[in-house]
């Protein structure tokens, strides 16, 4: 099975992008910047903690970024997303060659990547609570070109300015 994981570009009214870095403890990619997201398909051990806990063990990608979002970032998107599903804009999919330090071998991995617009009121209730819980220690709001700048600590699976041209959707949205 390829691991498949959702991400989002979440948007603010100033057309800043918002990235999370994960921490120097984090098992890959320590200390490189990411979009918002999390898995869509899970190994039977995450299956078996998923059980335990309490949640569900299957989960489409936009549940995935509804979930992660209010996990990590304290943004609740789901009503948003009920009443207007035109809001959170799938742009596609794509695939990309991971380092696995654990295994240390290089394996397939595939993103679905969407893009929200939210308004101040989403973000005003944004926290780091989060952050500790899915080895991350900071996040921040980024304009396109400093991210551009940022690619030598971008992950991999958030490289969208290298797969779709998102300047359009900015400006289309603003």
């Amino acid at each position: 099975m390829i691991p498949f994981t959702a991400r989002v570009i979440v948007i603010n009214p100033k057309g800043e992008v918002l990235l999370q870095r994960k921490s120097q403890n984090s098992k890959n990619a320590a200390g490189n910047w990411e979009l918002p997201g999390g898995k869509i398909n899970f190994t039977e051990d995450e299956l078996i903690e998923r059980q335990q806990s309490g949640l569900p063990l299957e989960r489409s990608d936009i549940d995935a970024i509804v979930e992660e979002l209010m996990e990590e970032k304290n943004i609740d998107i789901k009503e948003l997303v009920q009443k207007s599903p035109n809001k959170l804009i799938r742009l596609g999919e794509f695939g990309y060659d991971f380092f696995n330090n654990r295994t240390q071998q290089i394996e397939i991995r595939k993103v679905a990547l969407f893009l929200i617009r939210l308004e101040d009121s989403y973000l005003q209730d944004i926290s780091k609570t989060g952050l500790a819980e899915d080895n991350l220690d900071d996040y921040g709001w980024f304009g396109l070109d400093t991210i551009i700048q940022m690619e030598q600590t971008i992950s991999e699976n958030s490289r969208f300015y290298k797969k779709f041209n998102i300047s359009e959707h900015i400006s289309g949205l603003q």
